[in-house]
């Protein structure tokens, strides 16, 4: 698929999250989760109008999913109304860092048991997921 078709099917799907906002605050649901309904049924399994190919799609991708993620903990941040120097943050730092300390080696050991990598990478893998729980805990 063309790159510009790519980047006007994201564009659209983040325009109308932003536009039905205000309506999507009454579901049971999350944004994220929205966003993975979405993605499942403009992909194979759903429309079909989303087929990627990993290595030749890899660059766009990557850029999906950085701007992705820089918007989402950019909202997060947004939102709050705490100054760096109050004591409110010295609770979600100490379960952060537990967090942290407890979701890599456990996701590095999934890592290696269920889809069988080295421990280099299985570490790799984990250290990248792992930051990732806070924004989808969030929504």
């Amino acid at each position: 698929m063309h790159d510009t078709l790519w980047y006007l099917i994201v564009g659209a799907v983040l325009m109308g999250m932003g536009v039905a906002t205000s309506a999507l605050r009454h579901l049971p649901c999350s944004t994220a989760m929205i966003y993975l309904a979405l993605g499942v049924a403009l992909g194979p399994a759903g429309a079909g109008l989303l087929r990627l190919d990993l290595e030749r799609d890899a660059p766009l991708l990557r850029a999906i999913v950085e701007v992705a993620l820089l918007v989402s903990l950019f909202a997060i941040g947004l939102r709050l109304r705490v100054p760096l120097s109050d004591r409110l943050w010295l609770v979600p730092c100490r379960l952060g860092l537990l967090a942290m300390i407890v979701t890599v080696p456990l996701l590095a050991a999934c890592a290696v048991l269920a889809l069988g990598l080295d421990w280099g990478p299985a570490l790799l893998l984990a250290a990248i997921l792992a930051p990732t729980d806070p924004v989808l805990a969030h929504d």
